[in-house]
């Protein structure tokens, strides 16, 4: 019988393999889980009772969709800037922003404001900048 530690290796070389083998599809998994995962603790924080459920398949489909956008733009920054302070610089200067607008108008389209374009703009308006601001303190 294999002992908890050596169950929880095969696992993670097994997921090592998925990365090397399929990539955007284990980090499009991976992403769309955590991001599940991110919206679930958070509903928990906020009320003990009650689960949003939408809203935490929303969460978990923007994720997925982020991640290979996410995967094509690391390759981009490893293969063109070697300097790793200058790369997490660049990824924050230039990678939250483009995120975070695509997190709100995914969630915005997802909410159905898709034939509302001005209700989704106003979405944008009253939150984008003040969530990159927010992002670029925690870093």
């Amino acid at each position: 019988e294999m002992d908890r530690s050596g169950s929880l290796q095969h696992v993670w070389r097994w997921y090592e393999r998925q990365l090397r083998v399929n990539p955007i599809k284990t980090k499009t998994i991976t992403s769309a889980v955590i991001s599940g995962l991110g919206n679930l603790i958070a509903q928990k924080m906020v009320s003990k009772n009650r689960v949003d459920v939408a809203k935490l398949v929303r969460f978990a489909f923007v994720g997925g969709c982020i991640a290979p956008l996410a995967h094509y733009w690391h390759l981009f920054l490893e293969r063109n800037v070697k300097n790793t302070l200058l790369k997490a610089i660049i990824h924050q200067i230039v990678w939250s922003p483009i995120v975070t607008f695509v997190f709100f108008v995914l969630n915005s389209y997802i909410d159905g404001f898709h034939n509302q374009p001005t209700r989704a703009i106003n979405v944008l308006k009253a939150h984008w900048a003040n969530t990159v601001r927010a992002n670029w303190k925690v870093w």
